[in-house]
């Protein structure tokens, strides 16, 4: 399900070897359009479905996550990816909360409000899996207009023990360049422009799709 009028995030993930990270920040190209000193946060979010993963199968993922003091609720629909560029976009609904709390009024608002409903009605929302990193952000301004985040993963995905599996875990080492307002193409400019010189490969599953696939036992244990 997806609507036209919701809000979208639209980026450019990629994996990045973790002894390459200093390099990417000091990059030139990087240099050369970051507007503002880099920001580094801890960043844990959890993840919430049914039992038997009724929003997975709708193309919902929700989360909850603390980044630095602040709490966020997050809903995300199916991804649009363009396979020619890898800029993927979809839609994107995000709160502050004062708890770190589902609020059902809100998932109310969302395209997805029937799937919420009948997933409450269905035996309810529990964590799925949890990602936990330090993420590194610097806003970026290209001499366009067009505005964007470089920001910086590293940390791990966590699923916990179920039906007879053992709880399972995998490393994150990512970019993502997300699009703040202008043109997306600045954004393959950018990132092959540091592929040159850092070692990046395309990663265009999200850190949600990555962490059903642990739970599922379809990604090994490193």
């Amino acid at each position: 399900m997806s609507d036209a009028s919701a809000p979208v995030e639209i980026e450019l993930k990629l994996a990045i070897d973790p002894a390459a990270t200093a390099a990417l920040r000091g990059h030139p190209a990087i240099r050369a359009i970051a507007r503002a000193r880099p920001r580094t946060a801890e960043v844990v979010s959890t993840y919430y479905d049914t039992p038997d993963c009724r929003l997975q199968r709708a193309g919902v993922a929700l989360r909850l996550r603390r980044d630095g003091r602040r709490w966020l609720m997050t809903v995300k629909g199916a991804p649009l990816p363009d396979g020619a560029t890898g800029v993927v976009v979809r839609p994107e609904f995000e709160w502050p909360l004062a708890r770190p709390q589902i609020d059902a009024m809100r998932l109310a608002t969302t395209p997805w409000r029937a799937v919420f409903a009948k997933a409450m009605r269905k035996g309810g929302l529990a964590p799925a899996f949890a990602t936990t990193f330090r993420r590194t952000s610097v806003p970026l301004a290209f001499p366009d207009g067009t505005t964007a985040t470089l920001a910086i993963d590293l940390g791990r995905l966590d699923a916990p023990a179920r039906e007879g599996r053992p709880a399972t875990w995998a490393g994150i080492a990512e970019i993502e360049l997300e699009l703040g307002h202008g043109d997306a193409a600045r954004l393959v400019e950018l990132a092959t422009a540091l592929a040159a010189d850092v070692p990046l490969a395309p990663e265009p599953r999200s850190k949600a799709e990555r962490g059903y696939a642990l739970a599922d036992g379809r990604t090994p244990v490193p």
